[in-house]
Parts: structure tokens; C-alpha cells; sequence
């Protein structure tokens, strides 16, 4: 896997966790949630995203290595 992938990876993945964080905000917000209750859902839903991406990634690189030889 060449370096960069891994850098793609990352950037994807932190844009992917900007945008469920904004949505997952956004709803919390309109169902009338606290500041706080609002950035501990938008920073978990952000981060299990993020994580989810990095993880699918990985393993699709490491299929896709197994498989070139």
C-alpha cells in the first residue's frame, strides 16, 4: 500500500467525521438539547464515523494487498 493511501485515508475519514458531527449537531439542536449534550453526541457520532472509516480502510487495503501477491 503506498504511503499517501494512508494519508487519503485520514483526510476522508476526518472530513466524513466533520460532516456526521455538523448533522448529529444540527438534529440535537433542534430537539432543544444543552451545549453540552449537543458536542458529546456530534464528538462520539464523529468519532465512531471516523473510526469506522479508518477500520473499513484498513481492511480493504490489506484485502487488496493479500490479493496482489
Amino acid at each position: 500500500m503506498p504511503e499517501w493511501s494512508l494519508y487519503v485515508a485520514l483526510v476522508i475519514a476526518f472530513l466524513l467525521a466533520l460532516i456526521v458531527d455538523a448533522q448529529v449537531q444540527l438534529s440535537s439542536t433542534r430537539k432543544g438539547d444543552g451545549l453540552i449534550k449537543m458536542w458529546l453526541k456530534g464528538g462520539l457520532a464523529g468519532g465512531v464515523a471516523m473510526v469506522g472509516f479508518i477500520a473499513v480502510f484498513l481492511v480493504l487495503a490489506n484485502l487488496v494487498n493479500a490479493l496482489a501477491g
